[in-house]
């Protein structure tokens, strides 16, 4: 690993250091940086707020990672926080930013750290965290896991070991540092059937600072995505995706913070002299946004994939059909609906996440023979693997085009991209 020096940022200065530190150094480095630093907290609407309060490990264990992570490093006064109801769920949550890059430039993420199926540990952050390129201020492949442990701030190097697809299966996961894994208390999972009217809270970060949100209540649910209402100011919310969503009662991991979305008021067809035009949509009030969180068998996906060369799959399924299994980086990118002869009843194209409910209400409406889709596969650049991209030109080498009969249950024809 090759030796850098990192900048250590104070709250209200930066300084960069590269030093050999004991643990009586790393003691008195931290009073001189907490003099500097400035008591700051964040009261958000709809977020539990409180106290301020500094939590800690064990000093031994900041001083080993320190001895061995010493160049690959950053150190700073801690950020105060707010006072959680259950202390150690800080150790299972970081913040994860690109290295070498200012944290008031980048985009910073949340993350997870949990148990994983074959019982290892492992960190996981949203699929859309990743860069597609060197413009793009999102992660790239090899980031930086920041965390606060005992006074102090740390940057943790970390890379990506498999992803899915954004528009899809919407996680990553983290391989974290051996020598590291004695920081972090890892959250197990709870693989319980989620129903509507499920309260978890969330736990996470906004724009570096914690935010706790006690109460987020299960609305409803498609294949990949469990709905929530959002209880978080909308100017407040940068940074939460791939925060800890967790049942308070067992202190599990329910699922992942991956975004959000206002709700539009309904726009009406009026019809005037020119003819038919739509009403401008407005927003409705903050109360009703909605929040997704990608359920844990995503995560289970994640892990099956990472010990079998990247493979993993999962069912597509509408309307109580399973279509075709996808593999945990693919996507889907255009669905047209079609009836007994072939002819179009509806289309659609997906360029960001894909509609399950949309869909569903057309599939539901329309009673169509059959629905015909675009499969393609998120990659990491070919030029550059520190990029993660979803491809959705006609040069799409990874391209399949599927039709599936509702009357006979499978898949009647298919086609390869010839590019």
């Amino acid at each position: 690993m090759k030796t850098r020096t990192r900048c250590l940022i104070s709250l209200g200065f930066i300084i960069c250091v590269a030093v050999s530190l004991r643990a009586q150094g790393l003691s008195e480095l931290g009073k001189g940086l907490e003099a500097s630093t400035r008591a700051a907290s964040t009261v958000m609407s709809g977020v539990q707020s409180g106290m301020m309060s500094e939590y800690r490990v064990t000093p031994r264990h900041v001083e080993k990672y320190v001895s061995k992570q010493l160049s690959n490093m950053q150190l700073s006064s801690i950020r105060p926080t707010i006072a959680l109801p259950d202390p150690s769920v800080q150790f299972s949550i970081f913040q994860a930013i690109a290295p070498g890059i200012d944290a008031e430039k980048a985009n910073v993420f949340s993350g997870t750290v949990f148990t994983g199926k074959d019982g290892n540990m492992y960190g996981v952050i949203p699929a859309h965290s990743l860069a597609h390129s060197e413009v793009d201020r999102a992660l790239p492949r090899h980031f930086n896991i920041r965390i606060y442990r005992d006074g102090y701030q740390l940057d943790i190097p970390a890379h990506v070991a498999v992803a899915g697809a954004a528009s899809m299966l919407d996680l990553a996961l983290v391989e974290i540092p051996q020598e590291a894994t004695s920081l972090f208390k890892p959250v197990e999972i709870d693989r319980r059937l989620i129903q509507r009217g499920d309260e978890f809270a969330t736990y996470g970060f906004v724009n570096g600072q914690l935010v706790y949100m006690p109460t987020r209540r299960v609305s409803s649910q498609t294949a990949v995505a469990i709905r929530t209402n959002m209880p978080l100011p909308r100017d407040h919310r940068a940074g939460l995706c791939g925060a800890l969503v967790r049942d308070e009662a067992t202190g599990n991991m329910v699922g992942v913070h991956i975004g959000s979305r206002p709700i539009h008021t309904d726009s009406r067809a009026v019809f005037g002299r020119e003819g038919l035009y739509i009403n401008r949509r407005r927003l409705s009030s903050e109360d009703n946004d909605i929040g997704y969180v990608a359920p844990v068998f995503e995560a289970d996906l994640l892990v099956d994939a990472y010990h079998n060369n990247g493979e993993a799959y999962f069912p597509f399924q509408l309307n109580g059909h399973t279509l075709l299994d996808l593999r945990l980086d693919e996507y889907i990118s255009y669905v047209k609906l079609l009836d007994e002869n072939g002819k179009q009843l509806w289309q659609r194209g997906f360029e960001f996440k894909f509609g399950y409910i949309a869909v569903e209400e057309q599939i539901n409406a329309l009673s169509p023979r059959y629905i015909e889709f675009t499969v393609r596969r998120a990659q990491w650049d070919a030029q550059n693997p520190e990029f993660y991209r979803e491809m959705r030109n006609k040069y799409d080498k990874t391209r399949m085009t599927y039709r599936y009969d509702f009357q006979e249950g499978k898949i009647v024809f298919m086609s390869k991209s010839k590019q």
